[in-house]
C-alpha cells in the first residue's frame, strides 16, 4: 500500500467557441495490491520418447485497489467540485496445464497440449463529484465476473533426413459470464469458440529453407442474451523461402 497521487487539466471546447477548462489538484490518494500464486508441477521425461508435464495453479488477486481524492476547479467561475474516484478488482484463477510429447517409431511425434483456467472475481468502480455532502455526479458499477476458457491443440509431426510434415488442429472455447449489480443483477453472457487447422512441409537443399503450408480457422462469437453473433472462415496460405549463410 503506498500513498497516491494525481493532476491533470482537461479543456471542453463548444460549437459556439465557448470553453471551460476542469483543474483537478490533488488532496490524497493510495493505491493497494495484493496477490499469491501457489503452484505445483509435475514432469516426465523418458529421453527420445515420452515428455509429459503437468501444472496446477491458483492465481488469486486479494486487492487491486485504486483511491483518488482532489479538488476540481473551473475556469467559468463555478464552485469548486470535490471528487473521488475509486477502483477495485480482486479475483480468483485456478488454472490446469498438461503437456505430452510421444516419439514413435520412424521418427514420428505425437504432441498434445491442454490448458483450462476459471475465474470468479468483482471488479467495482466509483467516481462522485460535489459541492455539498450530496454528490452532483455519482457514477457507479459492480460487476461480478464467471469467466471459463478451455483448449487443446494435437499435433502430428513426421521427419525425414532433409525435410518435416507438421499437421494439427486446436479447439478453444471461451464463456463469459458477468452479472452487473448496479442494474439489478443482470446477467451477460457471451460465448466464443474457435476451430484451426493446419498443415506444413519443409524441406531444405543445401542452403535454402523451403516452408509451404496453410492454415484455415472458424471462429464463432455469439451473444447468449440475444442469440446474435457471427461465424467467420479465414484461411491462410503460407510460403516462405530462406537462404542460410
Amino acid at each position: 500500500r503506498i500513498d497516491g497521487y494525481r493532476e491533470y487539466s482537461e479543456t471542453f471546447t463548444g460549437p459556439d467557441g465557448t470553453s471551460v477548462t476542469r483543474t483537478e489538484t490533488p488532496l490524497k490518494g493510495k493505491l493497494s495490491n495484493s496477490m499469491a500464486n501457489p503452484w505445483l508441477n509435475y514432469s516426465y521425461i523418458n529421453p527420445d520418447k515420452t515428455v509429459v508435464w503437468i501444472s496446477l495453479s491458483a492465481f488469486r488477486e486479494f486487492n487491486n485497489l485504486s483511491d483518488y481524492r482532489g479538488i476540481m476547479s473551473l475556469s467559468n467561475g463555478s464552485s469548486d467540485l470535490r471528487l473521488r474516484d475509486m477502483k477495485d478488482n480482486h479475483g480468483t484463477t485456478p488454472r490446469f496445464n498438461a503437456y505430452f510429447e510421444q516419439h514413435l517409431p520412424h521418427r514420428q511425434t505425437i504432441v498434445v497440449d491442454f490448458n483450462a483456467s476459471l475465474y470468479n472475481g468483482r471488479s467495482s468502480h466509483s467516481y462522485t463529484e460535489s459541492v455539498s455532502d450530496t454528490p452532483d455526479t455519482d457514477v457507479n458499477t459492480s460487476i461480478r465476473d464467471n469467466n471459463r476458457t478451455i483448449s487443446a491443440e494435437t499435433d502430428y509431426i513426421k521427419h525425414w533426413d532433409a525435410s518435416r510434415f507438421t499437421a494439427g488442429a486446436s479447439y478453444t472455447a471461451q464463456r463469459n459470464r458477468s452479472t452487473y449489480a448496479n442494474l439489478a443483477d443482470k446477467v451477460f453472457r457471451q460465448h466464443q469458440d474457435k476451430i484451426y487447422f493446419f498443415g506444413e512441409y519443409f524441406h531444405r537443399i543445401r542452403r535454402v529453407s523451403l516452408t509451404g503450408g496453410v492454415g484455415a480457422q472458424y471462429t464463432d462469437i455469439r451473444s447468449v442474451n440475444s442469440g446474435k453473433g457471427s461465424s467467420t472462415w479465414n484461411i491462410r496460405p503460407r510460403v516462405l523461402s530462406l537462404i542460410h549463410i
